[in-house]
């Protein structure tokens, strides 16, 4: 079966971390990009943005920080059983296709 997107991605970001080289000329890449749309407008920082932006992109920010500490919290107060393990349908007693621990949170990463 061919790999999706995130499979490629996921490979390619692996094989960059894995040699130095590689990784810091990824990373002067991407120092560049990021200068090249600030110079250009595309990118605006929070402190150029007007007073309403700004009040958009705070009330953004809370409504997600307090969704990662309500995912973590619920994490914490899960059952002893891990995401991973096998779970048997009820119905045919056949296995459910097990969860990762990182598939179960959301696509945002949580930076609490």
């Amino acid at each position: 079966m061919p790999l999706t997107s995130k499979e490629k991605s996921a490979i390619w970001r692996a094989k960059i971390k894995a040699n130095p080289e590689l990784h810091h000329a990824y990373l002067e890449k991407e120092k560049k990009r990021r200068e090249d749309r600030k110079a250009t407008g595309k990118l605006k920082l929070v402190d150029e943005l007007s007073a309403r932006d700004r009040r958009a992109i705070n009330k953004k920010w809370r409504k997600q920080q307090q969704d990662c500490r309500q995912r973590k919290k619920d994490q914490l107060n899960s059952p002893a059983e891990p995401l991973g393990s096998p779970q048997l349908s009820e119905t045919s007693g056949l296995p459910l296709t097990s969860i990762s621990a990182k598939s179960a949170w959301s696509e945002k990463s949580c930076r609490c």
